[in-house]
């Protein structure tokens, strides 16, 4: 990969370019931005057509802005500190493409600063603050400065983004850039798989309300509920897909189809509405999780996943609701990093909605995340744009669209799945939506057994009416009783298949017996067999 990395004309900034060139035969030129002297230290790759820039010029233009980055903060929920705030201890927190490089503590008490270097983990809640901080300003590698307040509450502070660093910061950066320029070589080692999660709600048909998934599904399996309990109960509300992931989006599509049809035993109600979106009982919010492994996460997936599958999820949902969800959830560049190496992105919502809506925005996630080293990922980078993404501004991106399209059309993959991402350019351009509140269990067409609640009454009244047609030939005035067919029945449920076999053939014979014989010591069937009282009592008839 093509590389230019801007930054400061400074001592830490003279030596990232003289280990870059000594590893990647990098080359320096000099000009300014803001007034300011930079060095964009540019490393060629012959071998390789796509190209990278890590703190763009424009963005370090924006960043000088302390009112850019204060309406970006807020416009994404991040604390930013207030000149009233007591300081209680300050975190310098150094982030290279979403891997956090040290982090420095700095404690004022008794007018007296003491400052020390602490493990990562021991304060993750400030590296994700920091992480996602960089992120959404759009910078690659920065210092971010986040302080604790009198009130116990993070905010960011400062973002350097050309901070003074040690030398064993500088040789860890300088290794992260040098797997940056090796990504077509990774991105050829291995195929990107891909999983899901995709989330969704139960509803009565009758009353339109919300049903708890707990009711129906177990907490583990291919379908199970979610973490999410309601307030003071222990019952689930969202139920969630745990299909078999797939290194093919249709191969992916086919597992989510079992999974469904697994769901849909559990619950096989014609009065239970299922029901997929953002926000579809306006309480909870549901998600369409996709998983991948066998690629590493960094700023540039995830900002390639922001771009070209967040925004036309965005411009097919339902905005409003779509815009409540991201209060909380859903936001740029949601992600969840797994247990086996891979990670998932949590931007849109649930698309289990339709099949064909479903299998394109797979085959779309497919094709982002195997050619986003070609896709220029500049659609989400301004004030306006993230306040339109939040607001639910779809006007906004549609102006854009047919471009970000055009970008998905250039890629090696995008002949591969052109039939099947066709219903995204469809939607967009007709200005539809999806409906959340359809019952998609019918748009999948989950054509299962259903489940028969009076099944066993069922199968009671079935024998019944044909014994009483053999009866009515020898005696009319035999009739089973009700108490009598279930005991038959309760009886043949709880035998072998072998023995109820011989039970059928036995009560065919048996169950009809119109009278006693003349010492009443045995019963008589029509047919003059003789049946003992111990058979009677072992629960083929009661009198």
């Amino acid at each position: 990969m093509n590389l230019n990395i801007y930054y400061r004309q400074n001592d830490t900034g003279e030596l990232l370019f003289q280990s870059l060139q000594n590893e990647l035969d990098a080359v320096v030129r000099e000009f300014k931005i803001s007034s300011l002297d930079y060095m964009d230290i540019e490393i060629k790759d012959k071998d390789s057509s796509s190209f990278r820039t890590l703190n763009s010029s424009r963005i370090i233009n924006n960043c000088h802005n302390k009112d850019f980055i204060a309406a970006i903060l807020d416009i994404n929920r991040i604390a930013y500190l207030d000149s009233q705030d007591t300081i209680i201890k300050s975190y310098e927190v150094l982030i290279c493409d979403l891997a956090c490089i040290s982090v420095r503590v700095s404690t004022y008490a008794k007018a007296k600063e003491k400052t020390h270097y602490i493990k990562i983990a021991e304060n993750n809640k400030v590296v994700e603050i920091a992480k996602r901080t960089a992120y959404v300003l759009g910078l690659d590698i920065a210092m971010v400065q986040i302080i604790l307040t009198g009130k116990r509450r993070y905010k960011v502070k400062a973002v350097n983004v050309s901070p003074i660093l040690r030398k064993r910061d500088v040789v860890l950066i300088t290794n992260i850039i040098k797997q940056i320029y090796l990504t077509d070589k990774i991105l050829n080692a291995k195929e990107i798989k891909l999983g899901a999660d995709p989330e969704f709600m139960l509803f009565s048909k009758k009353s339109n309300k919300m049903l708890s998934a707990s009711r129906f599904f177990p907490r583990e399996g291919i379908v199970g509920c979610d973490n999410i309990r309601i307030p003071n109960r222990q019952q689930r509300p969202i139920a969630e897909l745990r299909p078999k992931p797939d290194i093919s989006p249709i191969g992916l599509m086919a597992n989510i189809k079992y999974a469904l049809r697994n769901a849909y035993r559990m619950a096989p109600y014609h009065n239970v509405k299922w029901i997929a979106g953002s926000q579809p009982g306006g309480r909870y919010s549901i998600g369409g999780h996709i998983h991948f492994s066998n690629i590493k996460l960094n700023f540039d997936i995830l900002r390639a996943l922001d771009n070209y599958v967040g925004i036309p999820v965005f411009l097919i949902e339902n905005p409003v609701s779509a815009a409540r969800r991201r209060r909380k959830y859903g936001y740029l560049g949601d992600y969840r990093i797994k247990d086996y190496g891979g990670f998932e992105y949590r931007t849109p919502g649930s698309w289990l909605v339709s099949p064909d809506i479903t299998l394109a925005i797979l085959c779309l996630a497919k094709i982002v995340t195997a050619n986003y080293a070609q896709l220029p990922k500049k659609y989400l980078d301004t004030i306006e744009a993230q306040k339109a993404f939040y607001e639910g501004n779809q006007d906004f991106f549609r102006n854009i669209f047919d471009k970000l399209w055009a970008n998905i059309k250039k890629t090696d993959m995008y002949q591969d799945y052109e039939e099947e991402l066709k219903i995204i350019p469809y939607m967009i351009n007709n200005n539809l939506w999806w409906d959340e509140n359809n019952d998609f269990s019918e748009q999948w067409k989950l054509n299962v057994k259903q489940y028969k609640k009076n099944k066993k009454k069922k199968a009671v009244n079935a024998l019944s009416k044909r014994i009483n047609e053999e009866n009515s030939q020898t005696n009319p005035t035999v009739a089973l009783s009700r108490r009598n067919r279930r005991s038959v029945v309760r009886r043949m449920s709880s035998r072998s298949n072998t023995d109820r076999i011989t039970d059928r053939n036995f009560i065919n014979t048996v169950i009809s017996i119109p009278h006693y014989n003349e010492n009443r010591e045995n019963y008589v069937n029509p047919y003059g067999q003789i049946i003992s009282p111990g058979q009677v009592r072992r629960g083929y008839i009661r009198r």
